[in-house]
């Protein structure tokens, strides 16, 4: 999967929810120790980063938002990962769920405790 850079506009909701987003970031990236969780449970492909640095690791929603609507904005459903991990588990989602990686909607978190 290649990654590229945004080519529309920043769209009005997008733009509401950047404080939630940085703070479940931040969060993310804080519960994790600032390293890459899959780097341990997926050993067959290289860490993108030993030492990375926070705006290197990626927040990766577990639960897809295509079945969890706001999943990016959720703790409960987010991961730090490498660039090459993460380009992993959207490439072999099986395998990344049998690892911890990915989720389906049958798991999506109750709305309550939201």
């Amino acid at each position: 999967m290649k990654r590229g850079k945004r080519l529309s506009p920043v769209s009005a909701k997008r733009l509401a929810e950047k404080d939630k987003r940085d703070e479940v970031r931040a969060i993310t990236l804080a519960r994790a120790g600032y390293r890459c969780e899959a780097e341990k449970t997926v050993p067959e492909v290289q860490c993108g980063f030993r030492r990375p640095q926070r705006s290197q690791l990626e927040v990766h929603e577990v639960i897809p938002r295509s079945v969890y609507p706001g999943a990016h904005l959720d703790v409960r459903v987010t991961q730090a990962l490498c660039p090459l991990h993460h380009d992993w588990v959207g490439d072999n989602p099986t395998l990344a769920a049998a690892r911890g990686h990915h989720g389906y909607s049958w798991q999506t978190p109750p709305k309550e405790q939201l």
